[in-house]
């Protein structure tokens, strides 16, 4: 049977035998008259975490069960049990055993999580204890002899301690092993002061206070969720003996009333352990989660500083062809290298206007990969009017024309970049001051516009070339001969819901219609 086993293997058999019938016999010598103590009080819990966890195989599972079953029988022998009752009572504990595993047959090693403990509790506390005092009642009745009231108090104890063992030491043995951040210095720090702190609790007899160790315990798990629970209980376990064998304590007093003080020891570290380990499951489960959602941010930081540096690529690469092309189809256009038919003309007009509209969406691309988003357009347009009548009033001098501003109210606000907005306005104004003669005026006037948007109007007098300029601006359905940004300009603001267009003004000359957005944030701003 133990042929093609590994070395390894078949020395954790033997540590696993060692470990059964030391226990097995150790508890018997010691607790023999105690009958809150079973004789496997924390072995069946040890051989069910060495089948889940360290059995890869069906095999190695069954012959970990086989070798735990024949070291508690070889105990009982020892110990001088009669041979039926050595075999029988082991028997049982296998069956508490299997039952358990049977429930738990799904559940991954180690355990976490409120789902993992529900099958533990269902099978190893509840079910597995039943099943085991079911066959180890029947044996003390037909061999023993015990029945009626003693045979259910026999029973009873066997049910009770059986279900501590597995409450105690079976959740942690089953969940500890994953690997801890914490130092071993640092572990091992909170446990001594729980003992040294739960030792001074049991040293004084006048008050029961050992509930003070729950929220202890707590801040052990808190500490170190891997190994805190299972050391800061251990920690008081200890507290409680060692203060019990120098016969002090609440505990050592409750056997004036009749009860069993080693089953109370039993009954409060098991409640304990099922108060400690499910914050220890649920605190790894956050840990585990927050761990995945930090991966989770990086893989997304990366991705977005991915994805904007090829953006940026895209826009940089795009813009520059793309003014070439636009400027050149606007020089073929205008006459200025050579005749053009109207057919000419108007492929060559669309040419510019597709690519002045790719040429805005490049330029909004190269913004989003600097900044990571696109800034809040939001231009208020009085300011930026009277910006742009500053920068262009030392050319009006020149040209000995009037500049006249009507800017609007203070807090109207259109959807566009406030620095693109003054270069279509400085723009306008300089064609319109090349075409107005000396002595007349250019008027500014910003107004709203049916729809809730804004209207932005910049009027000259020239009525000299206003037919060529409005005939041309009509063919081409783009301003000219104006500077090529005219281009642009009207593409984004068609893009956005504007507009640009040209007809005759109240002054005599051209006007030249900036129709502009209205701003999402314009209505807090007036309120405010």
């Amino acid at each position: 049977m133990l042929q093609g086993f590994a070395p390894v293997r078949l020395a954790m058999l033997a540590g696993l035998a060692l470990v059964v019938f030391t226990l097995c016999w150790g508890v018997s010598h010691y607790f023999e008259g105690a009958a809150g103590v079973s004789a496997v009080w924390p072995v069946n819990a040890i051989v069910l975490a060495f089948k889940l966890r360290l059995s890869p195989t069906r095999r190695d599972a069954r012959l970990a069960l086989v070798t735990a079953y024949l070291a508690m029988v070889a105990a009982n022998l020892v110990i001088g049990r009669p041979l039926d009752i050595a075999v029988i009572f082991p028997l049982a504990n296998v069956v508490e055993i299997m039952v358990a595993v049977w429930f738990m047959r799904r559940t991954a090693m180690p355990m976490c999580g409120m789902k993992d403990i529900g099958q533990f509790l269902l099978g190893a506390v509840v079910a597995g204890p039943l099943a085991s005092t079911l066959i180890a009642g029947t044996m003390m009745w037909a061999r023993v002899g015990i029945q009626g009231p003693e045979l259910v108090s026999q029973a009873g104890a066997w049910l009770l301690s059986d279900l501590m063992g597995m409450a105690i030491i079976a959740p942690f043995a089953l969940s500890l092993g994953t690997p801890s951040k914490v130092s071993w210095p640092r572990a091992l720090a909170m446990p001594t002061a729980i003992f040294i702190f739960c030792f001074l609790l049991c040293w004084q007899a006048r008050v029961p206070v050992m509930f003070l160790a729950f929220p202890i315990v707590t801040l052990a798990v808190i500490n170190d969720r891997d190994r805190g629970g299972a050391l800061g209980v251990a920690a008081v376990a200890f507290a409680v003996v060692a203060a019990a064998m120098l016969n002090q304590g609440p505990i050592m007093r409750v056997a004036r009333l009749g009860i069993d003080p080693v089953m109370l020891v039993q009954i409060f570290l098991g409640a304990l352990v099922l108060t400690v380990h499910p914050l220890a499951a649920i605190m790894r489960r956050l840990d585990l989660a927050m761990s995945e959602l930090d991966q989770r941010r990086e893989t997304a930081e990366h991705d977005s500083a991915a994805k904007s540096e090829l953006i940026g690529r895209v826009g940089e690469e795009l813009r520059s062809p793309l003014t070439g092309v636009v400027t050149v189809a606007e020089m073929l256009r205008s006459g200025r290298l050579g005749d053009l038919n109207d057919r000419q003309r108007d492929l060559l007009a669309r040419i510019a206007e597709s690519g002045a509209e790719i040429e805005s969406l490049s330029r909004e691309m190269v913004a989003l990969a600097d900044g990571g988003q696109l800034a809040a357009r939001s231009a208020p347009i009085a300011a930026v009017v009277t910006d742009a009548i500053a920068a262009t009033r030392f050319r009006a001098n020149r040209a000995r024309v009037t500049l006249q501003a009507l800017p609007g109210e203070v807090y109207w606000r259109a959807d566009i970049d406030a620095d693109r907005l003054k270069r279509m306005i400085q723009e306008a104004l300089g064609q319109a001051l090349d075409a107005a003669p000396a002595g007349t005026t250019v008027r500014v006037v910003a107004g709203l516009e049916g729809d809730g948007g804004f209207t932005l109007t910049i009027e000259d007098a020239g009525t000299r070339t206003l037919a060529d300029r409005e005939a041309r601006f009509a063919a081409a359905r783009i301003m000219t001969p104006a500077a090529d940004g005219m281009a642009f300009d009207r593409a984004e603001l068609r893009r956005h819901g504007g507009d640009l267009r040209f007809g005759p003004g109240a002054l005599g000359g051209g006007k030249l219609t900036l129709l502009l957005p209205r701003a999402p944030d314009e209505a807090a701003i007036r309120a405010a």
